[in-house]
């Protein structure tokens, strides 16, 4: 229950002073509160798959003005199955540099953060690890694990701990 008036129609946030804040919360999108002062007044979140329409985006700005984005964030872009498929990598490939880092619109500057795992060679996730083939790109690769524990025996008492709590009806 959301409580009295729940069912009408909401009017929007409003500011201190009346005026409304222009904020948006969809399923696809998210635009930040225009609030006197922020650095992230009215800024936009989409959420694209990568097989989605995203060619174009752009979204009117708080003053009627065309926006573009101007940062992207690819994440989980690639599947176990695409990554072993090289039509389904290249095809991911052109999508990004053809289609995600072009958002922007021409001559101007696109930030991405392509936070990804590689999974087989030549995939994804290593052609833009790759400098030779993706220049404009500083990947970076962490290790899953820097150094196993010494004391493994703590681990599996502490993994034994848990599957019981788990099978007791725990939350581990």
């Amino acid at each position: 229950d959301r409580g009295p008036g729940a069912d009408r129609q909401r009017r929007g946030q409003r500011l201190d002073d009346g005026n409304r804040t222009q904020i948006v919360w969809k399923d696809d999108r998210i635009r930040l509160p225009n609030v006197p002062g922020s650095k992230a007044a009215g800024a936009h979140i989409f959420t694209r798959g990568i097989t989605g329409a995203i060619r174009g985006l752009s979204v009117p700005g708080l003053h009627g003005e065309a926006e573009r984005p101007d940062l992207v964030f690819p994440d989980d872009v690639q599947t176990r199955a695409s990554a072993a498929s090289i039509t389904q990598t290249t095809s991911r490939e052109q999508c990004i540099s053809g289609d995600v880092l072009e958002l922007a619109g021409p001559d101007k500057k696109i930030a991405m953060d392509m936070p990804c795992t590689v999974i087989y060679p030549n995939d994804l996730a290593q052609r833009f690890l790759d400098r030779n083939q993706h220049p404009e790109c500083r990947g970076e690769t962490f290790k899953a694990v820097y150094a196993f524990p010494t004391r493994m025996d703590l681990w599996e008492k502490y993994a034994e701990i848990r599957r019981q709590s788990f099978q007791g009806g725990g939350d581990g």
